[in-house]
């Protein structure tokens, strides 16, 4: 359009001076070329004024969007961060209420479906337990409960336990259906730094929804000290990918 507008121009003016130059002199003539570029300089620097004074506009607009793009992901950050606070919080006082024992409080009447479940569980043949440590047995035992406060417990006495077979354990509880139990067992392998929860971890993180996957890629980070991202909201092509990717990863840090 801008090259139209210049091109237009010129034609009119060439016609011009046609029309009126053939009988002037070429002191004339030369004036009015004079005249002919100035007309012609006044019209670019307009016209250059005008895109100048465009970009200036558009320039402005980019910084507000970048200032309130900036402004509304440091809101998420903040609400992001309260939200695992809270987390956090629901976590350990679940916890706390999990842990308390009898000769601290007074003990709770079971419910009726509470006493349906330890009658169904009574009334069930032993299972031979594949772990070598007693006490490991018994915490094995008690993660095969319905009930999530006795699961819950055996989670923080196996987080106690510096033995290798508590670290199975805690893995096969982060597939457990109550997500502070998944939680509390993240927590604990993240703490003990256990390398026997970074391929689960991968493979968990990618069939998880975003929320916990989120959980897992930063426990795996953690454990691993590798920084990979990972798409949690991407398609299931793209996390295979990905997880293609962590794999490679883990093999070149020795994992």
């Amino acid at each position: 359009m801008f090259l139209k507008k210049i091109f237009l121009l010129f034609f009119i003016l060439n016609v011009f001076s046609v029309v009126y130059g053939q009988e002037k002199s070429p002191q004339k003539k030369l004036e009015a070329l004079e005249s002919r570029i100035l007309i012609l300089e006044d019209f670019l620097k307009s016209r250059l004024n005008h895109l100048q004074k465009n970009l200036k506009d558009q320039e402005t607009i980019m910084a507000r969007q970048q200032e309130e793009n900036l402004r509304m992901q440091k809101e998420l950050q903040s609400y992001k961060e309260k939200t695992q606070r809270m987390e956090e919080e629901i976590l350990n006082l679940k916890a706390m209420f999990s842990s308390l024992t009898k000769t601290e409080q007074m003990p709770v009447s079971p419910t009726i479906e509470d006493k349906k479940v330890e009658d169904t569980e009574g009334k069930k043949s032993p299972v031979p337990s594949s772990y070598e440590d007693k006490e490991i047995s018994l915490w094995a035992e008690k993660l095969q409960s319905p009930i999530s406060s006795i699961r819950m417990n055996a989670i923080l006495n196996l987080s106690k336990s510096e033995k290798q077979e508590a670290d199975l354990l805690l893995v096969k509880a982060l597939e457990d259906q109550d997500r502070y139990i998944k939680m509390l067992s993240l927590k604990a392998l993240v703490k003990r730094k256990s390398r026997i929860a970074v391929y689960p971890l991968l493979s968990l993180l990618e069939k998880e929804k975003a929320d916990m996957a989120s959980l897992f890629l930063d426990a795996l980070q953690s454990i691993t000290k590798i920084s990979e991202p990972f798409p949690l909201h991407a398609s299931e092509t793209e996390r295979q990918t990905a997880v293609q990717r962590w794999k490679e990863k883990l093999q070149q840090a020795g994992f």
